[in-house]
């Protein structure tokens, strides 16, 4: 799938958990096996309904992806704002903890280095996970808001769908 005639953005999500949803445009996306996340696929549609996940994005090296698919992202223990406060889903004041990182806008993961790219003849490519986030577990800090950063904390809140590829022009 390719996204490039699409718009910028366009708002999404159940009504509760409303956001931005930055279109991939410049990248290709390859579709993963989500079986094994079960026969209900409500957090997969588009519909704004109550069990829609939010999508995110996240930036990794070419050589994690295998293992990324096989066994999910996995909380990292170097969160630069993992003692900044935020709001939990129950309105209480919380630390955003160590996890997993995301953006909502996939041109942060390559801006920012999270995505590297990778020499393929003479193209440069950087690999994005495309993943759908449980939208009552993502936590982001005022400072981590003008970044465009979230983290996940538990990786069962957390199902990568499409890898996304990008060709650094």
């Amino acid at each position: 799938m390719k996204w490039d005639s699409f718009q910028e953005k366009e708002e999404r999500g159940p009504p509760e958990y409303r956001y931005d949803y930055y279109f991939p445009r410049g990248c290709y996306g390859f579709g993963l096996n989500i079986k094994k996340y079960g026969d209900n696929e409500d957090w997969l549609l588009m519909n704004g309904n109550a069990n829609e996940w939010r999508i995110m994005y996240h930036g990794t090296k070419q050589h994690c992806v295998s293992s990324i698919v096989k066994n999910n992202l996995k909380t990292g223990q170097r969160n630069h704002y993992s003692d900044d406060f935020c709001v939990d889903e129950f309105k209480n004041q919380v630390k955003v903890r160590n996890g997993i990182y995301f953006s909502n806008n996939f041109n942060v993961c390559i801006n920012d280095g999270y995505a590297d790219y990778t020499q393929v003849c003479n193209k440069k490519f950087a690999v994005i996970l495309m993943s759908r986030v449980n939208p009552r577990k993502i936590r982001q800090s005022e400072r981590m808001k003008s970044v465009h950063y979230f983290v996940v904390n538990d990786s069962k809140d957390v199902r990568p769908y499409r890898i996304l590829i990008h060709e650094k022009k």
